[in-house]
């Protein structure tokens, strides 16, 4: 039995969006991801996503903004390269079913500086902003360009892969920014308790770092592959 597996970090380099590994195994074979940000991905035959899928994973970002923050107003900013409008396209359709008047503007995904990006969404003033920021650069280039526009924090919405530990230090203040992230699991629940203490032993026995998420998104697909293979 041969089954295929996806992660975001494979996803990237074949361009994002884009509908390779589909068509060419052609559903001949499972294909397993952990995360799925293509909306192809839900049409394809044998093709299983264990955590979630666009645009379901973003629908609750609507829910969260009404309910937590009450917005009335949304600045939602993305990445503009293949795959992320039909990201963004998701969360702007949750804003309008929640009656949040909300605004989406792309950023060039290479700036270092995104006051403009910010200033064209209506952060300054929105109750509630969104990010797509998802690479280390972005995230950087997005949090500096918030805090010298003076934007609060709390009304932030980001990815958790903004909170990878190589570059916490480079963000304003010397820590992550204090924002809300989204689809974020680095383990923290289990920081007191004994599953956190087997968790980290394996994890440095592999040379990972227990708190950057998509270890854990990897970690629990390998199990869960594996637990399937052996009853196969």
């Amino acid at each position: 039995t041969e089954i295929y597996t996806l992660s975001l970090h494979d996803a990237l380099p074949i361009s994002l969006g884009a509908t390779t590994i589909d068509s060419t195994v052609a559903g001949r074979k499972p294909i397993i991801e952990g995360v799925s940000i293509n909306p192809a991905d839900l049409k394809t035959k044998h093709d299983y996503v264990f955590f979630g899928a666009v645009p379901y994973i973003d629908y609750p970002w609507a829910t969260f903004a009404k309910t937590v923050l009450h917005a009335k107003t949304a600045a939602l900013l993305y990445p503009n390269q293949t795959g992320q409008l039909e990201v963004e396209q998701a969360a702007l359709k949750s804003m309008q079913a929640e009656g949040i008047n909300a605004k989406l503007v792309g950023f060039d995904p290479n700036s270092t500086d995104l006051t403009g990006a910010l200033e064209a969404a209506g952060a300054t003033t929105a109750d509630f902003i969104e990010t797509n920021a998802a690479t280390p650069s972005q995230c950087l280039a997005f949090a500096n360009s918030a805090s010298q526009l003076g934007i609060n924090p709390h009304k932030i919405l980001g990815l958790f892969q903004c909170q990878v530990p190589s570059i916490k230090s480079q963000y304003p203040g010397g820590d992550y920014p204090k924002w809300n992230y989204s689809v974020a699991d680095a383990g923290v629940e289990y920081d007191n308790g004994p599953a956190a203490h087997q968790l980290a032993a394996v994890f440095k026995g592999e040379g990972l770092t227990v708190g950057d998420p998509w270890t854990l998104v990897d970690f629990s697909s390998a199990l869960t592959i594996s637990k399937l293979m052996n009853q196969i």
